[in-house]
């Protein structure tokens, strides 16, 4: 699959999403990057988890009278600095969630640059780290709240993230088990 090609179906089906979990060994917040893709269509889904050594999965519709109707879902996704790898590399072609990546990337890049230094931070400096990661988890936020849906796929429900997520929602699998995995690597 060409990386234009990526970045366009990202552009239409994708979605940047930046989940904020509170740390159970300290006071504070724990942030992360997660690139995701969701469509109806299974073999797209399917091709971009094989590209991207990416797990995906299946969304199946909550229990709704009213669902039974509704497509299954399919959702893959990356997290930390291989979803940062990927819209780096898809920035070029890049038009609706251009500035989205651009937070995104910056927001991976201190996660990384900090990553092993947490240990040794000052009350003050956790402080100052954690603003400035809030800070951006906010205005990716704002862009997605005027340009579109408030979360790309994630519109309908905050709580529709695929279990190849790791509780990417702060959620414990046994919280996610509406879904089921499909496959993966």
């Amino acid at each position: 699959m060409e990386i234009g090609y990526l970045a366009g179906l990202f552009d239409g089906e994708g979605c940047i999403h930046i989940p904020k979990v509170p740390l159970k060994s300290a006071v504070g917040f724990s942030y992360s990057l997660r690139v995701i893709f969701g469509m109806t269509h299974e073999p797209v889904i399917r091709a971009i988890a094989e590209q991207t050594g990416s797990a995906f999965c299946a969304l199946r519709a909550r229990k709704n009278p009213g669902a039974a109707h509704w497509k299954v879902a399919y959702q893959t996704q990356l997290c930390g600095e291989k979803a940062a790898q990927l819209l780096r590399d898809m920035m070029p072609f890049l038009i609706v969630k251009r500035e989205e990546a651009i937070l995104a990337i910056q927001l991976q890049d201190h996660i990384t640059r900090y990553r092993n230094s947490a240990k040794r931070w000052t009350s003050e400096q956790r402080q100052s780290y954690e603003d400035y990661r809030e800070g951006l988890r906010l205005q990716i936020k704002s862009l997605k709240q005027t340009v579109g849906a408030p979360d790309g796929m994630m519109a309908n429900s905050e709580k529709l993230l695929c279990p190849a997520s790791n509780g990417a929602d702060g959620q414990p699998r046994a919280k996610q088990a509406q879904f089921k995995i499909v496959g993966g690597k």
